[in-house]
């Protein structure tokens, strides 16, 4: 569900499969589709160009017009036109496409235990008994009091049908087709999935903390499961019998295995520039890698003034 995180400039479409019960709710979601592709100012009309995107499913009664009651708009944030500076082509970074990576006849996974970190289960996170009963109509408006009893959930009856054995079995499973997913047929399924299977059962007696009420077998919620599999997958790795990484980088053939510097060219109305004083290029930061990773590289590009 796209609610906050989301900040892709070429939506253009958005489908709501889920019940809106909340203005706020809705607004998340149609804002997904707000950002602009573009902040070239038109030269005749002084304006940006019209972009649409199509909402369905998303109720915008919800969305009362929010009027300004006259106050001046601000004003349109410069355009800034950014691509390569062909004058220093010999600083060019050229970096292959990476598809996946696979694993020419090594059967053999390992865990870096190192870089496996810890899960708490703690019932703040997760609550063991909540009261459920619903808060909208079947068209989606929110009511206070209505027909219908409350329902109560408890984790202690589910827990009576569920073993630790069972959550590991599970966890393997999933980490199993996940590893043929990113990485290819290249380890048989009837080897790769004891080694997952092994890998579980250890994460789940030595990384997993219940705390109060929890017990382990409750990392089968989530996000306990989905944060277990992450740093599951994250510290595995092929060697060969010796012990050697084996894994190999499949790139694509020809021109679209390799991107470059020379390749940036778009515009923007949100960059951080700093201009030289004896020339005509500015400094800009680019972030690379994860959300709020701070690893960075910095490139000279040419900005085109707005």
């Amino acid at each position: 569900m796209l609610s906050e995180g989301w900040d892709a400039t070429t939506v253009t479409h958005v489908v709501g499969l889920r019940p809106f019960g909340s203005q706020l709710l809705c607004e998340q979601v149609v804002g997904r589709a707000l950002r602009r592709t573009s902040y070239v100012v038109d030269p005749e009309t002084k304006r940006f160009s019209e972009e649409t995107a199509q909402i369905f499913g998303v109720p915008f009664e919800l969305i009362p017009f929010k009027v300004e009651g006259g106050k001046p708009q601000p004003p349109s944030p410069p355009a800034n036109h950014v691509y390569a500076d062909a004058d220093k082509s010999e600083y060019e970074i050229e970096f292959p496409v990476v598809e996946g990576y696979q694993d020419p006849g090594i059967v053999r996974v390992v865990v870096n235990w190192d870089r496996v970190g810890e899960i708490v289960l703690n019932p703040e996170t997760v609550p063991d008994d909540v009261l459920l009963k619903g808060l909208t109509t079947q068209d989606g408006s929110l009511i206070g009091y209505g027909p219908g009893a409350p329902t109560r959930v408890n984790l202690e009856a589910w827990r009576r049908d569920i073993r630790e054995q069972q959550v590991a079995f599970d966890l393997a499973k999933v980490l199993t087709r996940k590893w043929k997913e990113d990485r290819g047929d290249g380890i048989p399924t009837h080897r790769l999935f004891p080694q997952m299977l092994e890998a579980a059962t250890r994460f789940i007696e030595t990384c997993v903390a219940p705390v109060g009420s929890r017990r382990k077998q409750d990392l089968a919620i989530n996000p306990y499961f989905g944060k277990a599999l992450a740093m599951l997958l994250n510290a595995m790795e092929v060697v060969d019998a010796g012990g050697a990484s084996q894994e190999r980088a499949v790139i694509a053939p020809g021109a679209a295995g390799v991107r470059s510097t020379r390749m940036v060219d778009f515009h923007t109305g949100k960059i951080s520039t700093k201009r030289g004083a004896a020339t005509s290029t500015r400094q800009c930061l680019i972030k690379v890698g994860r959300r709020r990773q701070a690893n960075c590289w910095t490139f000279t590009l040419r900005c085109a003034p707005g």
